[in-house]
C-alpha cells in the first residue's frame, strides 16, 4: 500500500471513529400535532383509513426503549439526533450531552412544512447541523438486541453494509412501487440493467455516509423536488433506497 493510499485509509478510519445515530420520531398523542395533522388531512381531502397516518404516527414509548438499547449495546455511537416536528418526548432529558432534538424547520424549507411524509423528511437529513460523515438511520421502533460493533454497519473501507430480505413476488403496494421507482432511476442514470431482484431492504437500522446521501439527493434533484410538496405518502415519492442502489 503506497503512502497516499495509507493516508486515505487512515483518514477514513479517523472519520469512522465518529458514527452518529438519527431517529425519526413523532407522536399523535400530542394534541397540537394531532390538530395540525387533521387539518392537513381535511384540507387535502385525505381519508384517514386510506392514508393510515394514525398507525404510522402512534407512539408507545418505543423511542425510550430504543435509546436504552443504544446505551447498552452500542455505546460507541457518538451522538444521537432526534428529528421531529415541533415536539419533544416528555420523558426525554433534553440536557443530555449526547442527544439533540432537530426540528423539521431546521432542515426542511418552510414551503414544504408541515409534512407527514417520511420520504420527504429523509431527503433532508444530510442537512442536520453537526451530523457526522458516517451515520445510522433508525425509526423509533427499532432496537439493538445484542452487543454491536461499527463493523456490523460499515466495512473496513468505510462503505455502508446494507441488509436485504427475500420477497417472493413484488406486490402492488406503495412501498414496492417506490422501491421499483428508485431502482429504475438508478438503472437509467447508470445505463446498467438492474434486474428487479426478489429481495427487499430489511426494516432495520441503516448505515449511510453523508457525502453519498447529499450527492444522491442533489443528483436527482429534479425528481426529488416533485416529491417535496407531498404532505402525505404518494406514489411519486422517492425511497432512500435510491441512495443504496
Amino acid at each position: 500500500m503506497d503512502r497516499m493510499a495509507r493516508m486515505d485509509r487512515m483518514a477514513r478510519m479517523d472519520r469512522m471513529a465518529r458514527i452518529d445515530l438519527v431517529y425519526l420520531w413523532c407522536s399523535n398523542s400530542d394534541l397540537d400535532f394531532k390538530r395540525i395533522l387533521k387539518k392537513e388531512q381535511n384540507r387535502l381531502l385525505i381519508k384517514k383509513e386510506a392514508d393510515n397516518t394514525d398507525h404510522r404516527t402512534s407512539d408507545y414509548n418505543e423511542l425510550r426503549y430504543s435509546l436504552r438499547s443504544v446505551e447498552q449495546f452500542a455505546p460507541w455511537i457518538k451522538h444521537i439526533f432526534i428529528v421531529t416536528y415541533n415536539q419533544v418526548p416528555k420523558w426525554l432529558n433534553t440536557k443530555h450531552p449526547k442527544i439533540t432534538i432537530v426540528d423539521h424547520s431546521e432542515i426542511i424549507p418552510p414551503e414544504y412544512l408541515p409534512t407527514f411524509n417520511s420520504n420527504v423528511i429523509e431527503a433532508f437529513l444530510h442537512k442536520i447541523p453537526g451530523l457526522s460523515e458516517y451515520f445510522l438511520l433508525s425509526c423509533d421502533d427499532m432496537f439493538f438486541g445484542s452487543k454491536t460493533e461499527p463493523d456490523f454497519f460499515f466495512n473496513k473501507d468505510g462503505q455502508p453494509i446494507h441488509f436485504i430480505k427475500p420477497v417472493p413476488k413484488y406486490s402492488n403496494d406503495y412501498w414496492n412501487k417506490i422501491l421499483q421507482k428508485a431502482q429504475k432511476l438508478a438503472e437509467n442514470d447508470t445505463h446498467l440493467s438492474i434486474k428487479y431482484p426478489a429481495v427487499f431492504p430489511s426494516h432495520n437500522i441503516a448505515p449511510y455516509t453523508k457525502t453519498l446521501y447529499e450527492d444522491t439527493v442533489n443528483h436527482f434533484w429534479n425528481y426529488y423536488k416533485k416529491m417535496f410538496p407531498n404532505k402525505f405518502l404518494k406514489n411519486n415519492d422517492i425511497s432512500r433506497v435510491l441512495i443504496s442502489c
